[in-house]
């Protein structure tokens, strides 16, 4: 009975031990699988430009990550880290760019989707942002800009488009940026939509400037902000009328 009983004690000791390490294995990947944590990283700016082609929308997103995304994990952590940004379900040729230098980091996130007359675009926001900023073309698609305010409107001497920005405050971690549209893109003479070179480089026109000053604006910070870059497919794209 004794033999027995140290048997079984024996047993469950290897089950404890088999099951805590099997616990320890499973955190770490899921450590190393899931996107950089939101703690401690900050995107000074946010700005979000659309290029209407055809009856298509292609989003162009820049994060500009402050001073305070410097990590503070080991090198190791940090390699094998993935620094995500999330972009709606449906999206089409989603392409994300990283840019980094001793004066501060950047990343474009890139998508298509689908317009017709209406569309709510909406993502969540994985990392804290200060401020987010959005360019729209004057082409009959008109924005719901609640919470937000227009600053400033810009003309493209080249091409004679105009371009209206907005602003709005902070969004925090987990919460959505929601863009509302609605309207027809105004056509061209002759009878197509909107011409797309011309918005094209008006938009991106507008993320050139934008890089600029975020550079100057962040001087000589240096980060640390992991490499490796993801996509999180998140929320879902409306496109029904208002």
């Amino acid at each position: 009975m004794h033999v027995v009983f140290n048997l079984l004690r024996r047993i469950v000791t290897a089950c404890l031990l088999l099951g805590l390490t099997l616990i320890v294995l499973l955190s770490s990947k899921n450590a190393l699988a899931q996107p950089a944590q939101a703690s401690g990283i900050v995107v000074d700016n946010l700005h979000v430009a659309l290029t209407f082609i055809g009856d298509e929308v292609q989003v162009h997103e820049l994060y500009a990550f402050a001073e305070t995304a410097v990590s503070t994990t080991t090198p190791a952590a940090i390699e094998t880290s993935i620094l995500a940004v999330a972009i709606p379900n449906g999206a089409k040729n989603p392409s994300v760019q990283q840019n980094g230098a001793a004066s501060g980091m950047t990343m474009t996130a890139t998508y298509r989707l689908p317009y017709k007359d209406a569309l709510t675009l909406t993502h969540d926001i994985p990392y804290d942002v200060k401020t987010v900023t959005f360019s729209l073309p004057y082409n009959g698609v008109a924005f719901a800009a609640d919470g937000w305010h227009q600053f400033a409107s810009r003309v493209n001497q080249a091409s004679g488009t105009i371009t209206r920005l907005y602003q709005r405050g902070s969004l925090a971690a987990g919460e959505s940026l929601t863009l509302g549209l609605h309207g027809t893109t105004a056509p061209s003479a002759n009878g197509g939509s909107a011409v797309p070179m011309n918005t094209w480089l008006v938009a991106v026109a507008g993320l050139c400037m934008i890089v600029t000053l975020v550079y100057i604006g962040l001087g000589q910070r240096k980060t640390a902000v992991p490499q490796n870059v993801g996509l999180l497919h998140s929320s879902s794209v409306n496109q029904s009328g208002f």
